[in-house]
């Protein structure tokens, strides 16, 4: 009976580990339509321009954030054009002191609010690309089966 060689095991063993962890791109952060209800869950908001933001922290301090680009966080509750986040991140000036606090925002016209969606073409990327290494593994396993008959180098160093 014949072993594999090295390379064969190494491929093979890639095809799951490489699906593990490409998986996570079957999701992604999408723009979501105007006037359409923000689900609760994970958001980014984008403003079109930077704007001065009051954060209430895990201790239930105030906390000014200055010049703030976007915020990623999890929406607590949404009422009209105004939501309430629990903030995971914030790019801005005064950052780094944002993450575990709340705040409320209220959405312009000109600014962007994106949830995490199931994204068809990254999901049909994956699968051909996974296609692809399950195809290169079957290759290679069948070419060092086929090494190993023709009196070629063994695959078992």
């Amino acid at each position: 009976m014949r072993t594999a060689g090295r390379a064969t095991r190494t491929l093979l063993l890639a095809v799951p580990a490489t699906s593990l962890l490409i998986s996570s791109s079957c999701r992604s952060l999408q723009p979501l339509e105007a006037g359409a209800p923000v689900p609760t869950g994970a958001v980014r908001v984008r403003f079109a321009a930077p704007r001065d933001l009051l954060a209430v922290s895990p201790a239930g301090d105030t906390i000014a954030l200055g010049g703030v680009r976007a915020l990623r966080g999890r929406v607590d509750a949404e009422r009209g054009d105004t939501l309430a986040v629990r903030v995971d991140s914030v790019w801005g000036t005064s950052a780094s002191r944002a993450g575990g606090s709340r705040l409320t925002v209220v959405r312009g016209p000109e600014d962007r609010v994106e949830v995490r969606r199931f994204s068809q073409r990254r999901t049909a990327w994956l699968i051909v690309g996974l296609g692809a290494v399950a195809l290169v593994a079957v290759l290679v396993a069948a070419l060092d089966a086929n090494l190993d008959d023709l009196g070629g180098p063994s695959g078992g160093y």
